[in-house]
């Protein structure tokens, strides 16, 4: 006891081993990409609850975090503990609201531009509403000007 607390030995290891009893992961900082992915998933599946009263709701956002956690391994090859993601969320939403507002901007307008997307290779499966379609547009531009 006396030893540990001078800290002179020198058998000591000069870092401090982790518990077995769980796998920890190293906390790095998380790229803006996987903040936007975090973001999407957790909106998408409303994790806070915002939509409606939900029974069982700590197992219902275990199972979304577990999602959140799967697809990072899937599309990025990286691995986050829950709690790690837990804690990046909340810190998101209370200390980083600018951020948190960026993000829900960028998700906004990929949704919007997702949708025209959508919009234009429908057309485009239909030459005749594709013809039509670029005659209204060019007209409208002709107006505007």
């Amino acid at each position: 006891m006396a030893e540990r607390l001078s800290g002179t030995s020198a058998e000591e290891s000069p870092e401090p081993q982790p518990s077995r009893s769980r796998r920890r992961y190293k906390a790095t900082n998380m790229a803006f990409e996987l903040m936007v992915e975090m973001v999407s998933i957790l909106r998408r599946e409303d994790y806070d609850g915002k939509k409606g009263p939900y029974t069982q709701a700590n197992m219902r956002k275990n199972k979304i975090m577990s999602s959140v956690v799967t697809a990072f391994e899937h599309k990025f090859g990286t691995k986050r503990a829950k709690e790690q993601l837990r804690k990046r969320w909340s810190d998101l939403k209370s200390r980083e609201p600018e951020q948190y507002w960026r993000i829900k901007k960028l998700l906004k307008k990929s949704k919007y531009l997702l949708c025209v997307l959508n919009e234009i290779l429908n057309l485009h499966a239909d030459p005749y509403a594709f013809h039509f379609y670029s005659i209204v547009h060019t007209d409208r531009s002709l107006y505007k000007t």
